[in-house]
């Protein structure tokens, strides 16, 4: 992986990081990505025009990222962070 490429990876997940996920839901997962800071700042650069395929990185790269093993290892955010890139239509995971 390149260097730019870790740190943009460092960076959303450290996004994720942000948020409390004990408590996330999958009953209502619109509701529960909506709430998190990672979507909502995909929200915001998809509106400023920003290229999401440059900017984010893949879905399985996040998933598997050190950073985040533990959180990642839990089901309900693993399907949350799944759900959420589907939506996107940008998961190449």
């Amino acid at each position: 992986m390149e260097r730019r490429d870790d740190l943009r990876l460092r960076v959303w997940c450290a996004c994720i990081l942000a948020d409390d996920w004990s408590s996330c839901r999958v009953d209502a997962p619109a509701q529960e990505l909506s709430d998190k800071m990672f979507f909502r700042l995909i929200d915001l650069v998809h509106l400023m025009g920003a290229d999401l395929q440059l900017l984010l990185p893949a879905a399985e790269d996040v998933l598997t990222a050190p950073e985040l093993a533990e959180l990642a290892g839990d089901p309900r955010v693993h399907y949350l962070l799944k759900y959420g890139y589907q939506c996107l239509g940008h998961d190449h995971a």
